[in-house]
């Protein structure tokens, strides 16, 4: 994930602390996008209105 897009989560978990944290404790664990849960994803659509399908939701990250 780019760092604009980290900073992004961060500036929402300020103003939603309970989903921010949710969040970041998940994206902290997975080892790719496709072991999101569906928390994960409706939180990552409140913060970049990305939409819920994989296309949209792979854009967010980078390959390794």
């Amino acid at each position: 994930m780019s760092t604009d897009n980290v900073n992004r989560i961060l500036e929402y978990n300020q103003n939603c602390p309970a989903s921010g944290k949710n969040l970041i404790d998940s994206l902290m664990v997975i080892d790719s996008w496709l072991d999101l849960k569906y928390d994960s994803v409706c939180t990552l659509n409140d913060v970049f209105n990305c939409g819920y399908s994989p296309a949209s939701i792979s854009n967010l990250f980078t390959s390794k």
